[in-house]
């Protein structure tokens, strides 16, 4: 009886721990402090010149990449999802005869692609905001400008651009201040009803601040930061709302960066990847069992 008793018990500790792992793992993703660089980067200069910002289709099946001097988005195929030694260039869409005839110099910064339909598409210079339309999903080449808005107020100097997955807010991050914007569009995907929300102020922490991302729960946000060569990262107390965000704690990418200046993660928060403008790379990042 007493090694039936034990076998049981066994099976059924067994089987707890196995529920209790599940959770355990959740908490891995977007878990910045348990990352290592994975000795994997694109050189992506041959298409893309001071380059400023990446994006992926959500399968991480294509990559889209902008570059500043060029004033173009690259467009990219990863034969294996999110593994940048897998890509292939395939197109680009040139956006010099849009950002150039607006209120700031035409120099590209941000970009960010609806994950939804693969089709509405914004980009950001140093004080304003495009939009653009893409008439087959993921296809860089079929995009057509649909909005524009002038950010003069209040920002000083943009860098980068995320968006919730259910289009209702966007934030801006702002290299002079030390700010967050959070703003919120009033109509569906649509820049030019934004209305401003909230601001995070992080003086203390910023240094130069170069992009930025959140969570697909908006829990956690990432900012890059150029100066200190680390991403920092807050923690939202409510979900999306950036207004109580507190800070963390930061992740070094000095070793493989002089000048970081983007950060984008996969959405199952196991894998990211930084952008270097001085020699054109992206760099890849996974986080650790």
């Amino acid at each position: 009886m007493k090694k039936v008793f034990t076998a049981a018990f066994t099976a059924s500790l067994l089987a707890v721990l196995a529920m209790l792992a599940v959770p355990v793992q959740a908490q891995k993703a977007f878990d910045i402090e348990k990352a290592e660089f994975d000795n994997v980067s694109l050189d992506v200069g041959d298409y893309t010149q001071d380059t400023r910002y990446v994006e992926f289709k959500p399968d991480g099946s294509r990559m889209y990449v902008v570059g500043r001097t060029t004033m173009n988005i690259a467009e990219f195929n990863l034969g294996t999802p999110w593994d940048l030694s897998s890509a292939e260039y395939v197109r680009e869409f040139d956006l010099s005869g849009e950002l150039g005839t607006k209120v700031a110099s035409p120099r590209p910064q941000g970009l960010f692609i609806n994950k939804e339909n693969g089709q509405d598409v914004i980009v950001v210079n140093r004080l304003e905001i495009f939009q653009y339309r893409l008439s087959e999903p993921w296809n860089i080449t079929t995009a057509e400008p649909t909005g524009h808005i002038d950010m003069r107020v209040p920002t000083s100097r943009i860098q980068g651009v995320s968006v919730s997955p259910d289009g209702l807010y966007m934030y801006i991050d702002d290299r002079e201040n030390g700010y967050v914007f959070q703003f919120e569009m009033k109509r569906f995907w649509d820049i030019e009803s934004i209305t401003l929300r909230y601001i995070l102020d992080f003086k203390e922490e910023h240094r130069d601040t170069r992009g930025n991302d959140i969570t697909p729960d908006g829990e956690r946000l990432f900012v890059l930061d150029r100066v200190r060569r680390q991403v920092l990262y807050f923690d939202l107390e409510e979900p999306w709302i950036i207004r109580n965000a507190e800070f963390k704690g930061f992740f070094w990418v000095a070793r493989q960066t002089p000048e970081p200046v983007a950060v984008r993660w996969n959405p199952e928060g196991n894998r990211f990847f930084v952008v270097c403008a001085r020699n054109d790379r992206i760099l890849q990042y996974s986080v650790r069992e």
